[in-house]
């Protein structure tokens, strides 16, 4: 790798960064690939989930926040393992597989977008706050196992998660999968 640095004149502007989009954010997969540095330098789970959740939520715009939950298979339930913002006041610590949201993602396996929550079928009552929010919620898979899921949570009226965010959450939750891994 060769790079050639030409003297600028005085008071010029610093040349662009390749990494920067026009709308001057980081390039969802440089961005991303500074995100699995972070959260793969941690040992201690605790603080593997905060960050994972501090990043998610960066990262793909959940402006109301949300949760990870971690897969027991002794119970076998999904146990919250850290929230923020609203998903951080979720009124229960549990779900089952294939209960609401998160457990229908986890036992099909695949990521669920709920544009509108409010409309959601499914919706536990437990939930009814969270009418007002679009969201996903995506698998954590490491290798051939399941080993939770992350709900993002953002405004519906300013914020919708869409096709470039599944495939986003995706990547995201494939290097949340290692650091968990790492962790356990």
């Amino acid at each position: 790798d060769l790079s050639i640095s030409m003297p600028r004149k005085k008071n010029s502007p610093p040349p662009p960064n390749p990494a920067l989009s026009d709308a001057g954010r980081l390039d969802p997969l440089v961005a991303l690939h500074h995100v699995g540095l972070d959260i793969a330098s941690q040992l201690e789970l605790g603080e593997v989930l905060r960050r994972i959740m501090q990043h998610a939520t960066e990262l793909l715009d959940a402006d109301q926040g949300g949760a990870i939950y971690l897969y027991d298979a002794k119970t076998p339930i999904l146990e919250a393992g850290e929230g923020i913002g609203l998903g951080a006041t979720y009124p229960r610590n549990t779900q089952r597989v294939g209960e609401g949201l998160t457990g229908t993602a986890f036992a099909i396996g695949k990521t669920i977008v709920i544009e509108d929550y409010a409309d959601y079928e499914h919706r536990l009552d437990d939930f009814a706050y969270l009418a007002s929010c679009s969201i996903m919620t995506v698998p954590i898979r490491w290798q051939d196992k399941l080993l939770g899921t992350v709900d993002l949570l953002a405004d519906k009226t300013r914020h919708t998660f869409g096709i470039n965010d599944i495939w986003l959450a995706e990547l995201f939750a494939g290097q949340a999968a290692i650091a968990i891994a790492n962790a356990q």
